[in-house]
């Protein structure tokens, strides 16, 4: 028994002592020359508001923080600013839809809420849309993506916005369009559809917009490792009749 006693005062000692042990060769790789490293924080602010176990993460944009409600009212979107200050609150709820649940919500240049996400209509079909708010929270512009779902949502610096989705038919049928990043403009609807699904390798994926800066996106992107990617968008040139 004293045997077994000691064993585990060792083991529990070793797993105690492995983090101290990481952190002290992470702070020597850090110190190697041409290695490039981290500040501290250089600003921090509490959210306790948007925290809780098994809640959605909120998310970073634009100098906000922005946090979906997923369980008692999945429309719902609230915004803080850098110092944890509640700055706006909107239910996105655009017209003709019975219920919505919304998928991804950033902030617009103006520091108002932009969202995507999907609902059933007043006459029982299913669709995704776009939405925008105002500074009061009231939902004014929206626009419907049909059956893609839109899953990630970002606003260029045009006011148009860029989205990351899929169709809900792309299993069942082989005539649905398969692109998965698409260009909206929310008075005139589609403006692009890019990038074929089948086109994205098996261990690659994209699952993250961050911004938009003319033709230029910024896309967390992972495959064999992660990283984030300034793609630019390009449309090759029609072939000639």
């Amino acid at each position: 028994m004293k045997i077994q006693h000691q064993f585990l005062q060792t083991v529990l000692a070793v797993f105690l002592l492995l983090p101290f042990a990481a952190d002290t060769q992470a702070q020597q790789q850090s110190q190697q020359p041409g290695v490039p490293t981290l500040s501290p924080a250089l600003h921090s602010a509490l959210y306790p508001e948007v925290m809780c176990v098994h809640c959605i993460v909120p998310q970073g944009d634009r100098g906000y923080i922005v946090h979906r409600e997923f369980d008692k009212d999945p429309s719902m979107v609230t915004m803080y600013d850098r110092n944890g200050k509640k700055v706006l609150e909107a239910r996105l709820e655009p017209r003709d839809f019975a219920k919505v649940s919304l998928r991804a919500a950033g902030a617009a240049q103006t520091g108002v809420i932009l969202a995507v996400g999907g609902g059933t209509m007043t006459d029982g079909s299913i669709q995704g849309f776009i939405a925008k708010t105002d500074l009061a929270g009231r939902t004014v512009q929206s626009v419907r993506t049909g059956r893609y779902s839109p899953h990630q949502v970002c606003e260029a610096t045009d006011g148009t916005v860029w989205t990351l989705g899929y169709d809900l038919d792309y299993h069942d049928s082989t005539d649905v369009d398969k692109n998965v990043l698409r260009h909206y403009s929310l008075e005139k609807g589609l403006l692009e559809s890019l990038v074929d699904r089948d086109s994205i390798p098996p261990d690659e994926t994209f699952d993250r917009l961050w911004g938009a800066d003319g033709d230029e996106l910024v896309v967390h992107r992972y495959g064999d490792g992660w990283g984030i990617s300034w793609a630019k968008v390009s449309t090759p040139p029609a072939t000639p009749d």
